[in-house]
């Protein structure tokens, strides 16, 4: 639907577009990390000389679990690392405090999220109390009535401490997705993300953490809630990246545009994924994920490759979705399978 042009290149020809097939999402990113190590050890290519592109924010998680395990700088552009997503810190804040009620940090976070009527001034009285409210669950009435002579802030207290009394309870008896689900669905929290600025995504990721709590049922056969926590962590205390530092850049590829890098890897190259599922259905918005991808594609100065998954799980389901029909699109001589 575009304008024909001239297009050129004042390169000489390169190689050919490596394509890699993998198992799922996990061994994807595995096929990356390892090349990349392969790039860095034998053509001494730097980690500034490399992207990873993303269609969707949500394909991120897998690859930074990776590189973090693997002890790979990383930065991302254009997305927000998926432990530093609020939905994500939110929730996980919830089960940080109901694991140990001394942590001020999640306790801050959490105090009035979603809104139950609790004043960032009653949060500031209620800190001398908090570790005897955190640890027993309950704080003498006249506590509260010097915390808050307000009858309405006193009881929207109760309530929550009843709240926590009643997760910790549960957190003895149910499996982690189990109480996943159920604290979740106590708080109303996918109602409470509705209201937020891009809603949909945030629900998207909110079901990718609970698909890390369903990995981590299937590895173990009892509930611990600090187990999961302590792997989480690794994770989530990384050190930040210096700015002047070796790293590879993670980045969706709608801000790509005007960029350039000598590697470059796109992933997660399947149907209903790039293109996007939503896009399908009108010829007007394929064109417009062509298009994209056509970006993604010429962002690649010197090595390009891209990978699909023959299963992946998305959205909280597991798919087996065929490759991309941009993939056809490319002629053979050009492409090459390894």
């Amino acid at each position: 639907m575009r304008t024909d042009k001239n297009l050129f290149t004042n390169k000489e020809q390169g190689g050919r577009v490596l394509i890699k097939k993998a198992i799922d999402e996990k061994h994807e990113a595995k096929i990356v990390i390892n090349e990349i190590k392969r790039l860095k050890n034998d053509e001494e290519i730097s980690l500034n000389n490399i992207v990873i592109f993303f269609r969707i924010n949500v394909q991120s998680r897998p690859f930074e679990e990776a590189l973090i395990s693997n002890s790979v700088n990383y930065r991302t552009v254009g997305l927000i690392k998926f432990y530093e997503r609020k939905e994500v810190k939110d929730i996980l804040a919830y089960l940080r405090l109901i694991n140990n009620g001394a942590d001020k940090v999640s306790f801050q976070r959490i105090f009035n999220i979603p809104a139950r009527g609790l004043s960032a001034n009653t949060f500031k009285k209620i800190l001398h109390y908090q570790k005897e409210i955190m640890e027993h669950l309950i704080i003498p009435k006249e506590a509260l009535e010097r915390l808050n002579k307000n009858k309405r802030a006193i009881a929207n207290l109760e309530k929550f401490l009843n709240l926590f009394r009643n997760f910790k309870k549960e957190s003895k008896k149910l499996r982690l997705t189990e109480f996943f689900d159920f604290l979740v669905d106590v708080i109303e929290y996918k109602k409470y993300l509705k209201t937020q600025v891009n809603s949909e995504e945030r629900l998207d990721n909110l079901q990718e953490l609970r698909r890390l709590t369903e990995d981590f049922d299937n590895k173990t056969t009892s509930f611990v809630l600090d187990e999961f926590l302590q792997k989480i962590s690794l994770f989530t205390n990384g050190d930040e990246v210096i700015d002047n530092s070796e790293a590879i850049t993670l980045m969706t590829v709608h801000s790509a545009k005007g960029l350039e890098f000598p590697v470059v890897f796109i992933t997660g190259f399947e149907y209903g994924i790039f293109p996007f599922y939503k896009s399908l259905e009108n010829e007007e918005d394929l064109e417009e994920e062509r298009r994209l991808c056509y970006v993604a594609i010429t962002r690649a100065k010197k090595l390009l490759y891209i990978t699909y998954a023959f299963k992946r799980t998305l959205f909280g389901r597991t798919q087996a979705n065929p490759p991309s029909i941009f993939l056809d699109e490319i002629p053979e001589y050009v492409k090459m399978e390894i």
